[in-house]
């Protein structure tokens, strides 16, 4: 018998993702190389999890989730041109269409979304992509 969910969209009788997680930590907190070597390494040996396609080759986008990560996400955007003022940021990944005049449509949405609720776009870098490793 399907029950009802008791709290918003979550229904138990869904639940069937997820069926890969890895978690890596250094206990003291210091950064480290080698761990996000190792998390890279985890995400590799679970190719099921990862998403591979028909194909053999494409994956669906799981990654690694970083914490602590503040240093490193200024030097991206240094490089990028991007002049980070607050003592706080973040970064995301944002999935937009190849066509520029929706890709910009995108963009705008999102930015005035996030200013309504105080966050401040601080710029937009375009990930380095390797066409040659992607499937069809």
């Amino acid at each position: 018998m399907r029950r009802s969910p008791t709290r918003g969209l979550y229904d138990p009788a869904s639940e069937h993702d997820s069926c890969g997680f890895g978690l890596i930590a250094q206990v003291d907190g210091t950064c480290s190389r080698s761990i996000i070597d190792g998390a890279l390494q985890a995400l590799s040996n679970m190719a099921h999890r990862g998403g591979v396609a028909a194909d053999g080759l494409s994956g669906d986008g799981c990654g690694i989730l970083i914490h602590g990560a503040q240093a490193f996400v200024r030097s991206l955007a240094e490089d990028a041109g991007i002049h980070l003022h607050a003592a706080q940021c973040a970064a995301g990944n944002v999935f937009l269409p190849q066509d520029e005049a929706a890709a910009a449509h995108c963009r705008a949405t999102l930015e005035t979304a996030l200013a309504q609720r105080g966050v401040q776009v601080a710029g937009w870098r375009a990930v380095p992509l390797d066409m040659a490793v992607c499937g069809a």
